[in-house]
């Protein structure tokens, strides 16, 4: 098993005299207890495209239940989780924090409603002519009406304001910084 042989490469190389750490290790690993380690069915990060020899790619794929039964002990539908993409998140388990969801549920994205509003004032004549205006008004409270063009031009007899939003910048989702790797599952 190239994973067994990749820990005992690491027990080796540490200051541990050789060979002590080694016969110990492997027949733990190979005693079954590989579980106690990493249960099966718990997602790995994993660096390469493809998963060594005995894991599977949590890509959507459906398993066989008889061959893989600790894999479907954790995965009773038969099928692994779509990962390719996505983010992991902590199940909510009654905190509250995001209720409703259940275990292997997904998500689609969602940004927090927010926004970024603005008003924009203008004084202005023969107001009634204007059409498509968020709002005409006489000049509101606290503000001076001998000011700009309506200190020399006594025909601005109205406050124009313009309620609006700034125009969207950005990409096509929301994320966190992140770093993409392939996440895959012990098949047994």
């Amino acid at each position: 098993n190239a994973t067994v042989n990749q820990l005992l490469k690491i027990a080796e190389s540490s200051e541990v005299p050789k060979g002590a750490v080694k016969g110990k290790v492997y027949s733990y690993l190979l005693s079954g207890k590989e579980d106690d380690i990493y249960p099966v069915g718990s997602p790995i990060p994993w660096p390469q495209p493809n998963p060594p020899s005995g894991y599977l790619a949590c890509n959507g794929q459906a398993f066989n239940k008889s061959i893989y039964p600790k894999l479907a002990a954790a995965y009773p539908s038969g099928a692994l989780p779509d990962l390719r993409g996505e983010f992991i998140r902590g199940w909510d388990g009654g905190r509250g924090v995001n209720p409703g969801r259940k275990l292997l549920s997904a998500e689609n994205d969602l940004l927090a409603s927010h926004e970024h509003g603005y008003r924009d004032r203008y004084y202005i004549e023969n107001v009634n002519s204007l059409h498509g205006a968020s709002n005409k008004e006489a000049t509101p409270a606290g503000y001076n009406n001998n000011v700009g063009s309506n200190a020399t031009d006594t025909d601005n007899n109205s406050f124009l304001y313009i309620d609006s939003t700034t125009s969207p910048t950005g990409g096509n989702e929301t994320r966190p910084r992140n770093i993409a790797f392939n996440y895959i599952v012990r098949a047994a």
